[in-house]
């Protein structure tokens, strides 16, 4: 499988989701999961890796969801 040498930064969970979607990682596609497995450091770490997320984030899921709302505001 392809090796992602940043994905130590990410949760157990979050680590699930790149483990069963690697394969689609990189190419554009988009990720639809549910809410226990979608944190904003998931969302950046995707988008590092040109792909798109799509879930709601509990406000308890991870500690920096004001890049959330940067995307949502266009900023």
């Amino acid at each position: 499988g392809q090796q992602f040498p940043d994905i130590e930064a990410l949760s157990v969970s979050d680590k699930i989701i790149v483990h069963l979607a690697g394969h689609l990682l990189e190419k554009s596609y988009c990720i639809y999961a549910d809410n226990w497995f979608v944190s904003a450091r998931l969302a950046r770490w995707l988008m590092k890796h040109n792909t798109a997320i799509t879930g709601t984030i509990k406000k308890n899921r991870g500690k920096d969801i004001s890049f959330i709302y940067m995307l949502l505001s266009g900023t």
